[in-house]
């Protein structure tokens, strides 16, 4: 933020203590979220293929012609033919199977689908195989507590990790976070000691995800 700070409304961010407190805030932030961000990379064997990924796909439409759906993809990691799909948000949003098969939050799986159309106009189509759609947290909200903290502990960490749906697959699971079963690993899923994950699990089949994707065609 040392960057960012002097080019907001001509250093308004240390002109006064509040101000000044917005910009530790904004420091304490993104020290975190590199943190995290940095730790994930190390725990997966998953490689980042692009950022900021724009996209421009045609898709049918029953009866008329096709609908032209343009954005841009945050983040695009790729391990073998596996494709995880990540958006940064500064909040915490949660999404639900529910919310996606009613058109309410179509947003990550919509950034698959596009990938996979794109891949389809290739010369050298691969078979690429839906492994992740996430949410990032880059966040100041502050996580809940089981009890205060020691003295010795000088900032309490914000909330940053990751949630949305990967897929039900053990050596993708293993691939995207090898800490995964951690309590604090930045997608935790939690298993069954056959390792197997507990029901509730945000986890998807192959023939779910493209279950989901075909439902986002129809919307």
């Amino acid at each position: 933020s040392e960057q960012l700070v002097p080019r907001v409304k001509n250093g308004r961010l240390t002109s006064d203590a509040a101000c000044r407190h917005i910009r530790d805030t904004l420091n304490r932030t993104f020290r975190y979220a590199l943190s995290r961000l940095s730790g994930w990379s190390r725990n997966s064997h998953f490689d980042t293929n692009a950022l900021e990924k724009k996209f421009s796909v045609d898709i049918p439409c029953p009866g008329g012609p096709p609908a032209t759906l343009e954005g841009k993809i945050d983040r695009i990691d790729i391990m073998g033919n596996a494709v995880a799909v990540c958006d940064y948000k500064s909040g915490s949003p949660s999404i639900s199977l529910a919310e996606i098969t009613n058109g309410l939050k179509l947003q990550l799986i919509t950034y698959m689908l596009a990938i996979l159309l794109t891949e389809q106009t290739k010369k050298e189509v691969r078979a690429l195989m839906p492994a992740a759609c996430m949410y990032i947290y880059i966040s100041d909200e502050i996580q809940s507590l089981s009890s205060p903290p020691s003295p010795e502990e000088e900032e309490i960490p914000p909330t940053q990790g990751a949630s949305g749906y990967v897929l039900h697959d053990p050596n993708v699971l293993e691939a995207l976070d090898s800490h995964m079963e951690d309590s604090d690993a930045f997608f935790p899923i939690s298993f069954k000691k056959d390792g197997t994950p507990r029901a509730g699990a945000p986890v998807l089949t192959q023939e779910e995800f493209r279950a989901l994707l075909s439902r986002v065609q129809e919307w």
